[in-house]
């Protein structure tokens, strides 16, 4: 995931506040503690933010990173357990600054529920890579606050595709075949962005797997920092390593993928012991 800088606009800010809640908190790549120095919207019908990016980027997908997920200002006029629908756009054309309504330009990437929750991150992967200056975040709700910690993009263009490559080698009369993992040189694939273990360990000894976590939404299980871009369901921001990001759901993969990698490891040590038994009887023939 590459994050890059820009320039910001939305469609209202919390208490004209702009030194405290200005659209611009949420692309400065710096996650807020605080209540402030976050993007904040006033209350209103469908907020949105437009992130316009600084060059134009194959947009694979977004994240979007809230203290809260959901907002809960002072007034209490939105709860940070209601479901909220987040719609992400991207593409060549601008908003005006005073545009007011539900946002159709662009080339919609995803929708996404989001309901409150610690250091929460969110990530929509758009089905296809979108050409983009501009990408667009819009509650679509008559009644809502908008408040973004960060957003991060997902960059598509050295995105990579996955092939499985055939092999089949004759050796003493035998026929062995093998199937090769190639990741050739292509255009983005939602493949290529996936949930999973990275090896990072902190000095506290959280990560890969070792330590559980005391957040609510993976409470009581273990979990790691992930590789990114991720796409994990429970995808959390580390607030003690800053930029890096945890889930429990990659840590269920890795064992998911540990228990499928000793399967296939017991039946080719049994195929191979099956091969070498039948050269061995056939080795005068051969």
């Amino acid at each position: 995931m590459i994050v890059v800088k820009g320039s910001a606009i939305a469609s209202s800010v919390h208490k004209d506040q702009r030194m405290r809640y200005s659209p611009t908190f949420a692309i400065d790549g710096k996650w807020e503690t605080q209540t402030y120095n976050m993007y904040t919207s006033k209350k209103e019908k469908m907020p949105w933010i437009q992130w316009n990016l600084p060059n134009r980027t194959q947009v694979a997908g977004v994240s979007i990173s809230s203290e809260y997920g959901i907002s809960k200002l002072h007034d209490n006029t939105t709860h940070k357990n209601d479901l909220v629908n987040y719609e992400v756009r991207a593409g060549l054309s601008s908003l005006p600054a005073n545009y007011k309504g539900r946002i159709l330009k662009n080339v919609l990437c995803g929708t996404i529920e989001i309901r409150g929750g610690e250091d929460r991150v969110y990530p929509i992967v758009c089905d296809q890579a979108i050409i983009a200056n501009y990408i667009t975040i819009q509650i679509i709700d008559d009644n809502a606050v908008l408040k973004i910690n960060e957003l991060e993009v997902m960059d598509g263009k050295d995105g990579k595709c996955n092939k499985n490559l055939i092999i089949i080698r004759r050796i003493n009369r035998v026929f062995f075949v093998a199937w090769l993992y190639i990741k050739p040189i292509s255009l983005f694939s939602e493949a290529d962005i996936g949930c999973s273990c990275h090896d990072f360990i902190n000095p506290n000894g959280f990560g890969q797997c070792k330590k559980g976590s005391s957040y609510e939404h993976v409470k009581g299980r273990n979990v790691c920092y992930v590789n990114r871009p991720s796409n994990c369901s429970d995808l959390t921001y580390s607030s003690t390593n800053p930029g890096k990001k945890f889930s429990a759901e990659a840590c269920d993969n890795l064992n998911e993928s540990k228990g499928i990698r000793r399967v296939m490891t017991n039946n080719i040590e049994r195929g191979l012991h099956i091969m070498l038994k039948y050269i061995n009887l056939n080795k005068t023939h051969i």
